[in-house]
């Protein structure tokens, strides 16, 4: 059979969003997007990033050396199967053993609660609410242990209880009394068993919550294995690794792919300087630095202790990581503590572990820095010579990278593109705006079935004259237009637990959000939205749930196929213009303004000043900047003609006239 991934004609960029276990979602839309595109550049967060580390995998592992042998998306299709059969997804997230039975009873909640917001669920008497709020307590019987001791003591105490008070009201009774105070003996003790279950359960998964999760660095699984664990399957973390190996052509237990395998993927063929064959990014949040951090690490002088290293990584992964060195600080009188590695070392599985530590389910990795005073006391000639790693190291945290950024759409971006940089977005909506699922197919590709009632979708913009939808119904993937209306998602605010999350939501992502919806953003994200069911916290996922998660990825897949780059280059091409020309005009205005710039850079600049420039320079410089301001002001003389002869123009500028909407802004923002 003819492989459908050999040969595609196209390169894109990519970048995919997190979600936890909604990330299997990606796979059917690799699958549809490789065999029309290349992927050059990949991007992501949290499981956006396992996504983009299978997907630079698979890429690198596209055309195997033994044309007989699968290549990499074909393995991936493969991986794409196990993933959605039975219970293989749920099986990779294993608890440690401290933590196991906060674990089980989370699930089995989480579990319930999405049984709950079944639409055959809403709408129900209060006698079965109240019959879903007894199994959410029952839940607590996933702790074995606690929940039944605290029931048999329980009982025993209240049978005590309700029999002393029975024989104290009631101590000649007999016949219909006897029964009567059997009975009332017999609910006592039930109901006293079922509370002290409840509170002994509690309790000891609140000592776990608070002892033994900070311990386990603040996640109930560490993603791999424990050692003491009747499990046979592997664990999140030693399973990545072996299938990236895999999908790139490696040995599964060799040496890890890193990311300079992936940046130098053919360049046989290419020239010393040239952009690298595969570009892979994701982001982690250091939270002991408050801060996100672009993975592969540029420069940055972070460590790690190799024993503490092991608990979180597969052998081949942490000895190939062992090998970094820095000329400038030495480690030899640290044991084992090591440099994590620049890019050409570094394992793509430990980035992509790193970027997805789900705050609580999966542990924060800890690395480590320099403390400031180290740099001070331990200095030997040119060189600083760490001994303590109590007094020399700070310990940062890593934890998931979705925290800062959870859809970093701001990557592989340039001003005029060269090729599309695709974007994933997922999106969790309420389970009462979905409608019955109905067939629907678009001139954009077919789409999942499930449609949205648009009256859960807001309108932030004018009317638009070209651009029509249907009014009752909005399409559950969903690629608009460059021209298409703003709409977004509307989700109403209940209760208490539903403001505190809809804070958290805004913190999280309104900058990636806000982005996305910019002109020559939006035109090339695909939107998913699920329903509650559906990803996010949902590990136990049956067979349909997966399968219409799965089929929307490959909906999203098929749009994107679609998609027509000389329009998305037109539209940039005009977003980019406006915003150049109006800085353009305020440069020269401020250049020449009350506190003139030709003085500063010829007379006031002192040596005492940051970043020293000497005069020659200065005054390359200022002829550098008379060229750019007399192009400038050609530049608004033709702005005059124009608008002389085209009469009602007006004041607008030659590209600020029917601008795209919303208007953006050029600025200088961090490489993150």
């Amino acid at each position: 059979m003819t492989d459908p991934y050999r040969n595609p004609t196209r390169e894109c960029d990519l970048v995919m969003k997190g979600g936890i276990t909604s990330g299997i979602v990606y796979p059917q839309a690799l699958l549809e997007l490789a065999q029309e595109y290349r992927f050059r550049s990949i991007g992501g967060t949290s499981a956006g990033a396992i996504a983009a580390a299978l997907a630079a995998a698979a890429e690198y592992g596209r055309e195997p050396s033994d044309p007989k042998l699968p290549g990499g998306f074909e393995r991936l299709r493969d991986l794409d199967e196990w993933l959605s059969t039975g219970r293989n997804l749920l099986n990779l997230f294993q608890p440690s053993r401290s933590t196991a039975a906060l674990y089980r009873v989370l699930l089995a909640l989480n579990e319930e609660s999405t049984r709950s917001a079944e639409p055959s669920t809403m709408g129900v008497p209060t006698g079965r609410k109240w019959a879903g709020l007894l199994r959410r307590l029952l839940v607590l019987r996933k702790d074995a242990a606690s929940f039944w001791i605290g029931g048999i003591l329980g009982t025993a105490l209240g049978l005590a209880l309700a029999a002393c008070v029975v024989r104290a009201l009631v101590p000649h009774a007999g016949g219909v009394m006897a029964l009567a105070s059997l009975i009332i003996v017999a609910t006592g003790g039930v109901l006293l068993g079922l509370l002290g279950a409840i509170l002994a359960s509690g309790f000891h998964l609140l000592r776990v919550a608070t002892r033994n999760l900070p311990k386990n660095h603040f996640g109930l699984c560490t993603g791999r294995k424990d050692p003491e664990a009747p499990s046979t399957s592997d664990a999140l973390t030693d399973w990545l690794s072996a299938r990236i190996n895999e999908l790139a052509g490696l040995d599964p237990n060799g040496p890890p792919l890193t990311f300079g395998d992936l940046q130098r993927k053919g360049l046989s063929s290419r020239k010393e300087g040239e952009e690298k064959s595969i570009d892979l990014r994701m982001i982690a949040t250091d939270l002991s630095h408050n801060q996100p951090y672009v993975l592969p690490f540029e420069k940055q002088l972070f460590l790690f202790k190799e024993e503490e290293m092991r608990r979180f990584f597969p052998g081949n992964v942490v000895d190939r990581m062992t090998t970094a060195r820095s000329e400038r600080i030495s480690l030899e009188r640290l044991d084992r503590v090591h440099f994590v590695p620049e890019a050409a070392d570094l394992p793509v599985v430990f980035a992509a572990r790193l970027s997805m530590s789900f705050p609580g389910l999966l542990s924060a990795v800890p690395l480590y820095t320099i403390r400031q005073s180290a740099y001070e006391n331990r200095r030997v000639g040119d060189t600083v010579v760490l001994e303590d790693p109590e007094e020399d190291l700070h310990e940062n945290l890593f934890s998931d990278g979705g925290i800062a950024s959870n859809f970093p759409i701001h990557f592989f971006d340039r001003w005029l593109p060269g090729r599309p940089t695709f974007g994933i977005n997922l999106t969790q909506m309420p389970e009462e705006s979905f409608e019955t699922e109905l067939p629907v197919a678009t001139d954009r590709g077919v789409t999942s079935r499930r449609l949205l009632r648009a009256n859960y979708f807001s309108r932030v913009s004018g009317p638009s004259q070209v651009f029509q939808e249907d009014p009752e119904f909005v399409r559950s993937v969903y690629l608009p237009k460059a021209n298409a209306p703003q709409r977004p998602e509307w989700v109403p605010i209940k209760n208490l637990a539903g403001f505190f999350g809809a804070i958290w939501s805004t913190a999280q992502n309104y900058r990636d959000r806000t982005q996305s919806m910019l002109p020559s953003y939006r035109d090339r994200i695909v939107s998913i939205r699920f329903s509650r069911g559906e990803g996010g916290l949902n590990l136990g996922m049956g067979a349909e749930r997966i399968g219409s998660i799965r089929r929307k990825g490959q909906a999203a897949g098929r749009m994107l196929r679609n998609f027509t780059f000389d329009e998305h280059r037109w539209v940039r091409f005009l977003v980019l213009l406006d915003q150049l020309e109006a800085e353009l005009f305020k440069l020269r205005e401020r250049f020449a303004g009350p506190l003139p710039y030709e003085d500063l850079l010829v007379e006031r600049v002192a040596r005492g000043y940051p970043y020293h420039r000497s005069l020659a320079w200065r005054q390359e410089a200022l002829a550098r900047m008379d060229f750019l301001l007399r192009t400038v002001g050609q530049w608004g003389d033709r702005q005059s003609t124009w608008s002389a002869s085209h009469p009602g123009w007006g004041d607008e500028r030659f590209f600020e006239k029917d601008e795209p909407k919303p208007e953006g802004s050029l600025r200088v923002t961090p490489k993150v």
